[in-house]
């Protein structure tokens, strides 16, 4: 008698696999300088449009009283406004700076502790140690990555050791990742906290869009009678396109039944 087969039941993930899992599915994701702008505020993107083209005709736009005073000063802005967008984390940039430093001597450690005797990798080390994962480009993706990073660094406290990568850089690295992680995923405690960061983002980004005409308006000037005024026109806003409708599917035709043919007599 055949025995019957039955399909394994599925294991529930643990919370430690589950948060290993969304960081492999973070960091799989390749960001490249286009994607990162795309994701930019439209407020930001025409600023940066505007400052560009003001650079690049800077010559004629002189002609029309705009300084240099004038681009450093849009340029600043611009570059606050970026710190601004993540919701009012004005310091993350530089504890990002202070990570990126420390991150690449771990992982330079962790990849030759990894290897083995004879010139291979010891996978189950390697993704432990979190060497298998691509390096992280975006704020999310280094939240994603030094998220627990202190435990593993503890763990092979002594493999590590061993590659270089001291005591203290050790300690430096997760007071770093430590912080960052923090920066990162820190809310307002009170309402009037939210609402001193809301204040603040649109009192930014009103500065912003200001200094933005000021010198769109000269640069279109400058070049009123060239084509290459362009360059300044404003970006227009995104709007979410609208799925594709389903064709309709056509109604079958009904079967043709052949006539029948009456019995011929004998």
């Amino acid at each position: 008698m055949a025995a019957i087969q039955t399909k394994p039941k599925k294991t529930k993930k643990t919370a430690q696999q589950k948060r290993a899992s969304k960081r492999r599915r973070i960091l799989k994701v390749r960001v490249t300088p286009q994607k990162q702008q795309a994701t930019l505020p439209l407020d930001i993107r025409d600023a940066m449009k505007v400052y560009k083209a003001a650079k690049r005709f800077f010559k004629l736009c002189k002609k029309k009283r705009l300084k240099t005073s004038d681009l450093t000063e849009l340029q600043a802005q611009i570059k606050l406004a970026k710190k601004t967008a993540g919701g009012g984390r004005v310091t993350l940039s530089g504890k990002r700076r202070k990570l990126k430093d420390l991150l690449g001597a771990y992982r330079t450690a962790a990849r030759l502790a990894s290897r083995t005797l004879h010139g291979g990798v010891n996978h189950e080390l390697a993704k432990t140690l979190r060497v298998d994962l691509p390096y992280p480009d975006t704020e999310e993706q280094f939240d994603a990555y030094v998220d627990g990073l202190g435990d593993v660094i503890k763990t092979h406290s002594a493999i590590l050791l061993e590659r270089d990568f001291s005591e203290a850089e050790q300690q430096e690295l997760t007071t770093a990742a430590d912080e960052f992680h923090r920066a990162y995923t820190v809310k307002p405690q009170t309402q009037k906290e939210a609402q001193d960061q809301t204040q603040e983002h649109e009192r930014v980004f009103a500065e912003l869009r200001t200094s933005t005409s000021y010198v769109r308006e000269i640069g279109m000037a400058a070049l009123k009678n060239d084509t290459r005024r362009t360059e300044f026109d404003r970006i227009p806003p995104e709007h979410p396109r609208k799925p594709k409708a389903k064709p309709k599917a056509k109604p079958k035709p009904a079967p043709v039944t052949p006539p029948v043919e009456p019995p011929q007599g004998t």
